[in-house]
């Protein structure tokens, strides 16, 4: 008897599950892209508000990872992050805000939430480099290691 074979579909089925709020369709394009290019499996599940994605979450398994954009035209990802962490469902899973900038507030108000701040590529080497540091988070680092240090 040989090895069981495993498809595709398989693998996908049991492979992490990426939550991202992104209202900009091209950065979810890259980061996809990245995330593939790296030989990530992740399944990512992509919403343009809060709203969507909170409502997704209610009806789904809780997702390995959030990934937030940090500034979103209803709310920011700071604000998001407030409502998940209230959320005694979703208040431990790694959540990741992204950003093309941050203001030293935005860094001091996502370190007091215990947030990983990363920054959007402005290359092809960004994005690939922001696609490995993911797939790093779901396959490999627990929890712990994605929190800043106090």
């Amino acid at each position: 008897m040989g090895m069981p074979r495993y498809s595709r579909k398989t693998a996908l089925l049991n492979s992490p599950n990426i939550v991202l709020v992104d209202d900009n369709p091209c950065d979810v394009l890259l980061l996809r892209s990245a995330l593939t290019d790296v030989g990530s499996l992740a399944n990512i599940h992509a919403f343009t508000n809060a709203g969507s994605a909170l409502a997704y979450m209610r009806e789904h398994p809780v997702p390995d990872l959030i990934i937030l954009d940090l500034r979103l035209p209803e709310e920011t990802g700071l604000e998001i992050a407030a409502k998940l962490q209230s959320d005694s469902r979703l208040e431990t899973v790694r959540t990741i805000l992204l950003s093309g900038l941050f203001s030293p507030s935005d860094l001091a108000a996502a370190a007091q939430r215990g947030l990983t701040c990363l920054q959007k590529g402005f290359c092809l080497e960004g994005w690939t480099e922001l696609a490995n540091h993911i797939d790093r988070c779901v396959t490999s680092a627990p929890p712990e290691a994605l929190r800043p240090a106090a």
